[in-house]
């Protein structure tokens, strides 16, 4: 891991510890005095440079003296800009370092501060060294509004105690969520890590799940997902005829019988789960022993009796399209065995967002732990939000317009290209309490087609054993008809099993880290 993101987790890791600490404290101090008016104010125990203004050369002494000569000189009060655009933790630590890499005036952040620029992985790396505007409590600069409530009446010791126990809950989830996303995501290797990079021996989880007889059951009797393939073949029957054909992942073989059936000269069908025994019999049982040949083996591992394919056919897609990664197998396939001109299916893909208004179902999943037999649950409910969940979505549940957040291309699109980051407007369609977003993908059989074909996995659409992916936010908000929210959202691999993703989406103000595994 270079010196750099060390730098990072070093930084990151002493911010949450600190507010843990200063949090633990002012539990201890409310429980043990009523009368107690705050919290104590946390020392740091290192001797800390000193620190330059985010707009000029000046130098001063602490974080304090920079924020108040950037209100003084600068006429850029940092307090008054936070609270007013919902700046918490992740996004003050970025737009520190934006401002220290970019250097805008401060008139040019205040027209700017919609578009959240600093809204970048870029912006979690410190552009200064021992920087101590990175290690200062931006949330302690709002204490004195949290302490009242609306009514502008001071809290009582006991809602001081709830409150700080629910500051510290929150910080110790982030922390528990830092060790888990951004210390895996900083230590990715480069280039990102992809399938290939496995041990077989590493992979046997995978490829024993799919060994199973029911999880093929499920995916034959999905019957917008094979005959979608079953529609492609056979209706464009001229892309096969005396072709030679790769089948990639073949599972139970259907694909490969479909090929052999459409004409194709010679099918090569790659299969590393022990399905493949059943499959060689299924091959033979229906005559086509001559014409598919079974190869036991990972894709990446294999050797093919001939150079080169005409045709690749896959059904690679997961959960969230890239869920499993098994995209990356197709990849190596292709730029392995795949001749000059010929073609992959499905040819290109696209992934959607949409909003859900579910109130009924967020309390269901996530407001549960609120209460459970009479306890609460704080830190579980945390990290329930944390999980994508895969669900049949109801239609009359969509409160937005549907948002393409990534389309790839199958026959030019590389492995580095399924990391990414994308940036979209989310165009609200009803007013109602935004609960969720759920995604959902799309794939497309048009390249050279006589006959082209789509499959679905929209929430209106018949339904297919990919459902969709919720992501249920932990803090629910409303929305208006007619307005447009900024969002974006970054998918990585994890580097621990690149067959698993971590998804964060930025909509508005909020954002929240989602686990695939």
């Amino acid at each position: 891991m270079g010196q750099r993101h060390d730098v990072v987790i070093e930084t990151l890791f002493r911010r949450l510890e600190t507010i843990i600490l200063m949090d633990s404290e002012a539990v201890c101090c409310e429980t043990m005095d009523d009368d107690s008016e705050g919290w104590e104010e946390w020392e740091e125990k290192e001797d800390l440079e000193k620190q330059h203004c985010l707009f000029c050369e000046c130098l001063f002494d602490t974080a304090e003296a920079v924020f108040k000569h950037c209100g003084s000189e600068h006429d850029f009060n940092l307090e008054g800009f936070v609270r007013e655009n919902g700046i918490g933790f992740y996004d003050y630590i970025k737009m520190i370092n934006y401002i220290r890499k970019r250097a805008p005036r401060p008139e040019e952040l205040k027209c700017e501060v919609a578009s959240r620029p600093w809204d970048s992985e870029e912006f979690l790396f410190p552009a200064q060294v021992n920087d101590g505007l990175l290690q200062y409590d931006v949330e302690s600069l709002l204490e004195h509004l949290e302490a009242c409530g609306t009514d502008g009446k001071m809290e009582t010791a006991e809602e001081k105690v709830t409150r700080a126990e629910e500051k510290l809950s929150s910080a110790m989830s982030d922390l528990e969520r830092l060790r888990i996303v951004v210390h895996d995501l900083l230590n990715t290797p480069e280039p990102s890590v992809d399938v290939a990079s496995l041990r077989p021996s590493e992979d046997e989880a995978y490829f024993d799940s799919y060994a199973q007889l029911s999880i093929h059951e499920v995916m034959l009797k999905d019957r917008v997902r094979t005959q979608s393939y079953q529609d492609f073949i056979y209706k464009n029957e001229h892309l096969f005829k005396d072709k030679v054909v790769l089948d990639v992942g073949c599972g139970s073989g259907i694909l490969s019988l479909f090929a052999a059936q459409a004409g194709a000269r010679h099918v090569f069908a790659v299969e590393q789960a022990d399905v493949v025994h059943w499959t060689r019999e299924t091959v033979r049982e229906n005559g086509f022993e001559d014409k598919i040949t079974i190869i036991h083996g990972r894709i990446e591992d294999v050797d093919l009796p001939m150079d080169k394919v005409d045709l690749i056919v896959s059904e690679w897609m997961g959960y969230f399209l890239l869920f499993e990664s098994m995209l990356d197998s197709v990849f190596t396939a292709r730029d392995c065995w795949l001749k000059p001109g010929g073609a992959v299916y499905p040819d290109s893909c696209a992934l959607w967002l949409v909003g859900i208004g579910n109130p009924a179902g967020h309390e269901a999943e996530i407001d549960f732990w609120n209460d459970v037999y009479g306890f609460r649950m704080s830190s579980l409910r945390r990290a329930a939000a944390i999980e994508g969940r895969v669900e049949m979505v109801n239609p009359t549940h969509i409160l937005s317009q549907p948002v393409l957040v990534k389309r790839i291309d199958c026959c030019t699109d590389t492995v580095r290209d399924l990391d990414f980051v994308t940036n979209f407007s989310l165009h609200i369609t009803r007013s109602a309490q935004l609960t969720d977003l759920c995604a959902y993908f799309e794939v497309y059989f048009e390249a050279n087609c006589e006959h082209t074909v789509l499959l679905s996995t929209a929430p209106d659409k018949p339904p297919t054993h990919w459902k969709q992916t919720i992501f249920i936010w932990e803090q629910p908000f409303d929305v208006t008809a007619g307005e447009e929210i900024c969002g974006s959202l970054a998918c990585c691999k994890q580097a621990q099993d690149p067959r698993a993703l971590a998804v964060t989406i930025t909509l508005g103000s909020k954002q929240q880290t989602f686990l695939l595994q």
